[in-house]
């Protein structure tokens, strides 16, 4: 018997003994409500990939076992934590995805000052978990608090504190995770034997779901230095502000001290009004200083010149993260795709910020609002800011290869029919056209902000030097290439 003959909507309610039984509870067929929310990523573009299972683990066992009966049955394994894969790359056709959702539990450690983390989890919970426990404690996660914890650690994990404490992967002290033989393992960041530090090393910036399933994390905890941060944002109208703005950016290219960390998006506002049925393009620094509120303005002084709308307030962390939580990525009714670059220090020049502004005038109006037929423009250009500690680890320290990044930018555009698709995807080709001769080495690119159309070389623009070294740990931990995808890494030529 195999689990493809259960009934429709059915879970399986009982453990059962057998080599062609999967002994876990929870399992859903398409038509469940608990299969739909699981398949929802909340990107058209990509949900048309439906698996024949879903599969909701508990347990690092319910994980071996999954594995055991993919491999057996030749099932397609992929994983979803938080389902954030821009390019849907939790899911597969016709295979088994497991959900890690249930497995989402935070043990805090104050004598070690570490926090281990389930794989299921999201930010949000992490945060107010340590929250609760000490309010100066703080973990190198997302900003967004409704990311999972996994993907954005198993690709770098880039983070408003890593000017000043480093890389999600910089912290990362013990993964646990079950390989593709269904053997879990207990990895940390002190192996000596050359193949567990090898695949320990793969598992910090090498992309989630490419070496096998990780149950676990423990990362180092940091205390503020103060009990609050200073938080907000600094907007502009382009183009009514373009001088202003311009200024702005020449400081900020200039030089930022470590404490501060400064994002940027470029948007569009429509407000609420049929007056402004034409949209505002706005530009928006996402500031946040580890510091006191009279410093902040002192650091930002000639930035606070330029006019801008500010929003800056002294806030506890996660007063922050409870904001941030109102944004939901998540919805049925739309399609979205991604660019990504990765620009060095300076490398915001006013060459580059112009072209970004005429990239985002050019941005075609393909979302249909809900209340009529008015087309809308949605899309955005926004970077997240790294550098200083990031930039002092070496190239070749973890598959995050490109240390001297400081911008980490993504171009997205949203669409409403699936008949928009090729106009939409010439903007975000434009985009790469304008703004890739500016990133590192002409091809930077960020993993977790993946590209799956039209990125050329991809095992480069990601992994630059380090994706030789991936190939061969993957050979030595999958050498039968289980777990893949479409940008999945590949075996080594030799293998």
């Amino acid at each position: 018997m195999r689990c493809n003959s259960l009934q429709e909507n059915q879970i399986m309610e009982e453990s059962i003994s057998g080599d062609d039984i999967l002994p876990i509870k929870e399992i859903y067929k398409p038509g469940s409500k608990q299969y739909k929310e699981t398949v929802n990523i909340g990107n058209k573009a990509y949900d048309y990939k439906r698996p024949e299972l879903v599969v909701i683990p508990k347990s690092h066992e319910d994980v071996e076992a999954t594995i055991k009966y993919a491999r057996a049955y030749k099932y397609v394994l992929t994983v979803k934590c938080g389902g954030h894969s821009y390019a849907g790359y939790c899911l597969n056709k016709g295979g088994i995805v497991l959900d890690m959702k249930e497995m989402n539990q935070v043990h805090i450690d104050d004598e070690a000052l570490t926090v281990t983390v389930q794989a299921g989890a999201l930010w949000m919970k992490v945060y107010t978990k340590l929250a609760d426990r000490c309010s100066d404690y703080i973990v190198i996660g997302g900003q967004c608090p409704k990311v999972g914890v996994s993907g954005f650690t198993l690709g770098g994990g880039l983070s408003p504190f890593s000017r000043q404490y480093g890389l999600a992967v910089d912290n990362l002290l013990k993964v646990s995770m079950v390989d593709a033989s269904g053997t879990l393992l207990h990895l940390t960041n002190e192996e000596t034997d050359p193949d567990r530090r090898g695949l320990f090393w793969a598992l910090c910036g090498g992309g989630g779901g490419n070496f096998g399933v990780v149950t676990e994390f423990t990362f180092k905890i940091h205390r503020l230095p103060n009990l609050t941060v200073v938080c907000g944002t600094l907007t502009w109208n382009l183009p009514q502000q373009k001088e202003e703005f311009t200024k702005a950016m020449d400081t900020l290219n200039n030089e930022v001290p470590r404490d501060l960390c400064i994002d940027n998006v470029w948007c569009y506002d429509y407000g609420k009004g049929k007056e402004e049925a034409q949209g505002q393009l706005k530009v928006s620094m996402t500031v946040i200083y580890n510091g006191l509120m009279e410093e902040c303005n002192d650091v930002l002084k000639e930035i606070l010149d330029q006019n801008p709308v500010n929003t800056l307030k002294k806030m506890h962390w996660i007063k922050w993260e409870q904001m941030e939580m109102s944004f939901d990525p998540h919805s049925d009714e739309i399609f979205y795709h991604h660019a990504s670059f990765i620009m060095g220090e300076h490398g915001i020049t006013t060459e580059v910020s112009d072209k970004i502004s005429q990239l985002m005038e050019e941005v075609p109006a393909l979302v249909t609002e809900k209340k009529g037929s008015v087309m809308k423009k949605n899309a955005h250009i926004l970077w997240d800011q790294i550098g200083k500690q990031t930039a002092t680890v070496p190239a070749d320290d973890t598959p995050f290869y490109w240390r001297e990044g400081e911008y980490v930018m993504t171009a997205a555009i949203y669409w409403s029919k699936k008949e928009q698709k090729e106009v939409a995807l010439q903007w975000t080709e434009k985009c790469k056209e304008v703004l890739t001769p500016f990133a590192l080495d002409g091809k930077a690119a960020y993993v977790n902000y993946i590209d799956e159309y039209s990125l050329e070389n991809w095992q480069e623009a990601y992994y630059g030097g380090n994706y030789s070294r991936l190939c061969g740990i993957k050979s030595r931990w999958d050498p039968e290439n289980f777990f893949h995808f479409k940008q999945s890494i590949e075996l080594s030529p030799a293998s």
